[in-house]
């Protein structure tokens, strides 16, 4: 009797632990997203008036995905939300560009696999759904997993009552750099009063790039680039993305004329998919070279790193596939030691994901597309 009556007192005990724990991950929760946006501890995000259940499921409840729901959003968004049993939901965007209705499609031929399953399985549910695929990979598979990933986390931290970073590890940083674009001297002056410090440009063309330029065409985007780096001073950096439209011998001319200006970096000087271009390109110059927009997985990086064809890496986080590997991927190059640019310009929520950053993170995009 007497054993049994510890039992209960210490199932009791265990209770109200729990029960504690769980009020005080709330309340951390929303102390630390609301400092983090410079508001007082009693203010709440757009992102927490959706609604959540007063009494978060535990560990051993069954909670189960009951629906799935894609929005188009004009001009070129889409987003998903998962609905579960438990009344908690999920947002994700699984989106690439220009491809909308293609992406909405790929997350109806995914969705009768999780219907019914728990959306805290996260790992499980990106291997199942990658993994035991016939046809892998590219940017439509992956960034409709990238959308679903991203909603299942976000249940997962809402039956917790944690931030999604918090289950990545907890933050790294407090303070995130990001660059404005601009492509004007004027442009740049702006965003130097608003308090930018970085920029970001293309190079400046009168018609599209040939396969081998003339003189005039190459000595015209250096002079354009003179003027913002004149505007700006030399206290200021501003990147140059090329978009991989420039071939490899004309990207060659137009890097060696820009040298003297010292861009932050040269972003995909030519197409990202020609690796051994890109590599050959960045052992002929000292500036840093950044791809990584329109790579999916860690194995599309795996031979940027070992050609060493770019030191400034940039995944998308709506492309790139998971959070979690998105957060282990500086794992990888510990030897190559780049630094990393992640691209997350489409929707404000995605930020708070990325508070868990790799410790060599450089930069990332403040322009909403």
């Amino acid at each position: 009797m007497k054993r049994n009556s510890t039992s209960r007192k210490e199932i009791k005990r265990r209770s109200v632990l729990k029960g504690t724990a769980a009020l005080f991950g709330l309340g951390a929760a929303r102390m630390v997203t609301a400092k983090t946006y410079g508001l007082s501890p009693g203010t709440l995000l757009a992102s927490e008036n959706i609604p959540i259940p007063e009494k978060r499921p535990t560990i051993k409840e069954i909670i189960k995905i009951t629906k799935m729901e894609t929005f188009l959003v004009k001009p070129r968004w889409l987003f998903l939300k998962i609905h579960t049993n438990a009344g908690i939901t999920g947002l994700g965007e699984p989106i690439t560009e220009g491809r909308a209705l293609t992406c909405a499609q790929a997350v109806k031929e995914v969705e009768p696999y999780l219907i019914g399953k728990d959306p805290r399985a996260v790992a499980h549910h990106w291997q199942a759904i990658y993994r035991h695929a016939f046809y892998r990979g590219g940017p439509i598979l992956t960034s409709a997993l990238s959308g679903i990933d991203q909603a299942l986390w976000d249940i997962k931290g809402k039956a917790l009552g944690v931030p999604i970073y918090e289950l990545l590890g907890g933050p790294t940083r407090q303070r995130i750099r990001v660059y404005a674009h601009a492509n004007t001297p004027q442009e740049m002056k702006e965003r130097m009063a608003q308090g930018f410090t970085a920029f970001k440009t293309g190079p400046a063309k009168k018609r599209p790039a040939r396969i081998i330029e003339n003189k005039a065409f190459v000595d015209y985007v250096a002079e354009q680039f003179a003027t913002l780096r004149e505007a700006v001073g030399p206290d200021a950096d501003i990147g140059i993305d090329f978009h991989g439209a420039i071939s490899p011998q004309t990207a060659k001319l137009l890097i060696k004329v820009l040298e003297p200006y010292q861009p932050m970096f040269i972003e995909e000087p030519v197409n990202c998919q020609n690796v051994e271009a890109m590599a050959d390109i960045a052992r002929g110059t000292h500036l840093p070279i950044a791809t990584g927009e329109r790579i999916f997985t860690k194995w599309g990086f795996r031979e940027i790193l070992e050609k060493r064809a770019a030191s400034i890496l940039q995944p998308d986080l709506c492309h790139a596939e998971a959070l979690p590997k998105y957060g282990s991927l500086p794992a990888w190059p510990r030897l190559t030691m780049p630094r990393w640019h992640p691209i997350i310009h489409w929707v404000p929520f995605l930020w708070l994901p990325a508070c868990k950053l790799p410790h060599r993170f450089l930069i990332s995009s403040a322009r909403s597309r």
